[in-house]
């Protein structure tokens, strides 16, 4: 489960609001979905890993000084890149280097693996935190559910398929040699791989099927309502069309929910056995 931590070190300049103003803030969210909720004071508020900044990230694929977030007289908070390393992303669009976006209400900001996201002044609490609750379940490079929210997925499943006796199947997908595209064209193309089989995946899925970044180059599919021939003709169509549409190819396990293996632990370690045994056997294939 996700936790929330409220960091009250950046308050607001006693000059220019009353202590129990409301401010705007961000959440914070990093790639495991812990999220910090900062108040922004007025002026600038740095972002990076070095310990000098406002909000340091632990996070490799974000610069030590990443950019910055200005909250201007009128409260108009705009961010700048800082010539950031593997730049700084607003929703889809890309912010030049030194170049800078004004905030909307809700706006989402890609630092690294990191999610910051911008809550206006005098948003009510519980908004917030509703809010927050589904965005810290969101990876931050895919736009997929992540761990967090992988694991109350195939909690909830599992709950269902006992309830109903309705049997649903998992997919593990594991990019092939990722590394080695790390190694060829650097985290930046390595993310824009990721990217890329993250929309295939979800495009040729069903609506009602969850799609998820198990971690690092893996994946995860939920696949409801679903016997082991449908599991395995899906992860078929999924194993062409990566291959297909993106640069890279990709390994799959299936398994399905059973009285056998009706537990999250148990259908996970099912799915990842049979992972392992496509990629021993040559990659590019499914096991299941």
């Amino acid at each position: 489960m996700e936790t929330i931590e409220l960091d009250r070190t950046l308050t607001a300049h006693p000059r220019r609001r009353r202590a129990d103003s409301p401010r705007p803030r961000i959440a914070v969210v990093d790639p495991e979905g812990r999220t910090r909720l900062i108040a922004l004071r007025r002026g600038d508020t740095t972002i990076g890993r070095d310990r000098s900044c406002d909000v340091v990230l632990r996070d490799d694929a974000a610069s030590r000084r990443h950019c910055v977030v200005h909250v201007s007289p009128r409260a108009n908070v705009t961010v700048t890149d800082l010539a950031s390393h593997n730049g700084t992303r607003v929703g889809d669009d890309l912010i030049d280097p030194f170049g800078s976006v004004r905030l909307e209400p809700g706006a989402v900001v890609e630092i690294g693996e990191h999610l910051v996201k911008y809550v206006p002044e005098g948003a009510a609490d519980s908004y917030l935190h509703l809010r927050v609750a589904g965005f810290s379940m969101r990876d931050p490079l895919t736009g997929l559910a992540n761990r967090a929210g992988f694991d109350a997925t195939i909690e909830a499943a599992c709950a269902r398929a006992a309830d109903a006796h309705q049997a649903f199947a998992l997919v593990l997908c594991d990019v092939d040699r990722f590394k080695a595209v790390n190694d060829r064209h650097g985290h930046a193309g390595g993310d824009a791989v990721l990217r890329s089989v993250a929309r295939v995946l979800t495009t040729h899925t069903r609506g009602s099927d969850v799609v998820c970044r198990y971690g690092g180059e893996e994946f995860a599919v939920v696949l409801t309502a679903t016997d082991g021939h449908g599991a395995r003709l899906t992860a078929e169509r999924l194993r062409h069309a990566v291959a297909r549409e993106t640069a890279v190819t990709a390994s799959f396990g299936v398994a399905v929910w059973e009285p056998s293996c009706s537990t999250p632990d148990a259908i996970v370690a099912a799915a990842d056995a049979r992972l392992y045994r496509a990629k021993s056997s040559g990659r590019n294939r499914v096991a299941g």
